[in-house]
């Protein structure tokens, strides 16, 4: 793959490690590291034309637990914890936002017995099980199938009512892609001055989803999403420590469509200190693409329910490339004290050797990841799920 050879070559600072399409399932596969503050988890994504769709994170070792971050912190600093507590295998979640045209209806954020998280091999692929819970790789893709109470965080459920807990959630999704492409892994976050690592692996950056998508409201109404064919993605993280020392705000968006993905980060390590834009493009029958953003402007911000501050837009522009990839935002909705996520309209140019991008009002996914820096007390409380009857 010479060409992402080159690529290694021009950023070195993202720690690049070409995979081929073979290898994806087999560097895909769970490691079972006893590192304390260790973590693991796949994102799934499902976007269709409206709006319409889920986000979902299956994670081992919970990176933004704060109780799982508190005992790391403490084995750190030589205090007397369990070493078995800092470890990834202690515990597991699972974290679902539902979207449908483009407003947030429902959610799940619960915490998974560790003892039930189980990976088996299965034809050219694996199956991952947290309890009755399923995301399974095979040949041609992959399928989550998810049965999860319907819940919201602590302190949302006294902030906003709109977002109530009680019912089911329960998804089956078959995930397909589009085009097989190579790719990469590659640093997720830059190393940590205590030499922790994290990295990213985009196994699929285009997929075709179809499938069901089924809550259930507090009230007892049911509601459902059919999903022909919409634009999905699936991602792998893991890291050897803490997520985000050092880091304030992490922004990452992704747009995909028929022929591939634009996938945007935007790193902020001060309160207005940002390093430059990095968008990653995968498209059809072309090698990946990894462009360095001009400097925008700093953007006018408005405020989520947890009145975290973000930008109402985000760009990812070079002229240089003849690249211009905005998302434009209404409200991050899926707000928690650590993640937020939010349905985006978007607008994108992509000018290449093979083939010309020109997509207006397309719609995407943008998320802001601002690692919590108090690990105890009632920060614990406010961001712990809250089920049906709350605490």
């Amino acid at each position: 793959m010479p060409d992402l050879a080159e690529l290694v070559e021009q950023h070195p600072e993202l720690r690049l490690r070409p995979v081929s399409t073979d290898e994806i399932h087999a560097f895909n596969g769970t490691t079972w590291t006893e590192e304390p503050g260790a973590y693991e988890w796949w994102e799934v994504s499902a976007l269709d034309a409206t709006g319409s769709g889920l986000l979902c994170s299956l994670h081992c070792g919970n990176a933004f637990d704060p109780a799982y971050r508190r005992h790391v912190r403490q084995l750190r600093a030589g205090r007397f914890v369990e070493p078995a507590l800092g470890r990834k295998s202690a515990t597991a979640a699972i974290r679902v936002a539902l979207f449908d045209h483009g407003r947030l209806v429902a959610r799940s954020h619960i915490r998974i017995d560790p003892n039930t998280v189980k990976e088996t091999a299965v034809a050219a692929g694996w199956s991952l099980r947290f309890g009755s819970n399923t995301f399974a790789a095979d040949e041609d893709g992959w399928r989550l199938q998810l049965d999860v109470p319907r819940t919201v965080t602590g302190l949302r459920s006294v902030v906003s009512r709109s977002i109530l807990a009680g019912g089911r959630i329960k998804v089956d999704l078959r995930i397909q892609p589009r085009f097989h492409t190579p790719t990469f892994w590659r640093g997720f976050l830059p190393d940590s001055p205590s030499g922790a690592s994290h990295d990213w692996l985009p196994a699929c950056p285009c997929a075709s989803v179809t499938g069901t998508i089924e809550w259930a409201g507090g009230k007892g109404g049911a509601e459902k999403i059919e999903l022909i064919n919409a634009d999905g993605s699936v991602d792998h993280f893991r890291g050897s420590g803490p997520i985000g020392e050092g880091i304030r705000r992490y922004y990452v968006a992704r747009v995909a469509w028929p022929g591939g993905a634009a996938i945007g980060e935007l790193i902020v390590i001060r309160k207005y200190i940002q390093l430059a834009p990095s968008l990653m493009i995968f498209t059809a029958d072309e090698p990946p693409r990894i462009i360095r953003g001009d400097r925008t402007p700093r953007a006018d911000f408005q405020r989520s329910a947890w009145l975290l501050g973000y930008p109402l837009s985000l760009g990812w522009l070079s002229e240089r490339e003849g690249i211009v990839v905005e998302h434009e935002m209404d409200r991050l909705a899926d707000a928690s004290p650590y993640r937020t996520a939010a349905i985006s309209r978007c607008r994108v140019q992509i000018d290449s050797a093979a083939r010309e991008v020109r997509l207006e009002d397309h719609p995407g996914l943008v998320q802001l990841i601002q690692p919590p820096r108090i690990d105890g007390f009632p920060w614990r409380w406010w961001c712990g799920p809250v089920e049906a009857g709350g605490r």
